[in-house]
């Protein structure tokens, strides 16, 4: 029966697919750099790095915002250095 439903469908799926395909929006990455450090003044010098990677998202690429610096990952690197007081790689 299940089977029966998917060769049914497939022939739409398939159109509806194509469809938003063509007619998505694309919007560009955001600009700026894209690697950093976030450096507290009275970060302690010796403490190991926290370091973040963000992968493969639209937000974490900054999709949706002008500047790299209001994108998820140097929001994310700021607000983890200012409650950590510990330096922030991304």
């Amino acid at each position: 029966m299940l089977n029966i439903a998917k060769y049914a469908l497939g022939s739409l799926l398939v159109a509806q697919g194509r469809h938003v395909r063509q007619t998505a929006l694309h919007l560009p990455e955001a600009r700026g750099p894209r690697i950093g450090v976030k450096i507290v003044p009275d970060a302690t010098r010796d403490a190991v790095p926290i370091r973040l990677l963000f992968v493969g998202d639209s937000s974490a690429a900054g999709v949706g915002v002008d500047w790299h610096d209001k994108a998820l990952a140097q929001q994310a690197a700021r607000h983890l250095n200012a409650a950590s007081g510990r330096r922030v790689q991304w």
